[in-house]
């Protein structure tokens, strides 16, 4: 049994298309082929959703070529690593927004070892300070390339 501290970073599914696409919503996929990695809950989500082509590479490094070449119009994937390989690579994409997507924000904490009150209080200040004092943003851009609180 954990307890959790937090949370330090919102993460969640997110649909990116090409930063010239011209499309906006989700609603204007529909028809379209959609890139996926094989096995994960994106790929469920999107074979429930219905209404466009689902193809299935093995992660995020193919994704984005098959965005890039065009093969598929959008990658429906965790937020997180995109923004990573965004600040990285200088990655042309685009998120669109999506606020009612289903897991498109979910609170992530730290766990630990449960029946700790003492680590668990002070672990929380030390993040809350973070967090108020604009070093976790300071982190975060540094990192990541976007503020994830």
């Amino acid at each position: 049994m954990v307890d959790f501290v937090g949370p330090y970073y919102h993460a969640g599914r997110a649909v990116f298309v090409n930063q010239d696409s011209k499309v906006q919503s989700l609603d204007e996929l529909k028809g379209k082929t959609l890139g996926v990695t094989l096995g994960e809950t994106h790929e469920k989500w999107a074979r429930e959703q219905g209404g466009w082509d689902v193809r299935t590479y093995k992660g995020l490094p193919e994704l984005l070529l098959e965005l890039k070449a065009g093969r598929v119009d959008a990658i429906v994937v965790d937020n997180i690593p995109v923004m990573v390989a965004v600040k990285e690579t200088g990655e042309k994409v685009r998120k669109l927004d999506t606020p009612d997507i289903e897991g498109g924000s979910v609170a992530i904490g730290i766990a630990i070892r449960k029946d700790n009150p003492e680590l668990k209080a002070a672990m929380q200040k030390a993040l809350d300070g973070m967090m108020a004092d604009g070093t976790y943003e300071k982190i975060s851009k540094q990192w990541v390339g976007s503020d994830i609180r």
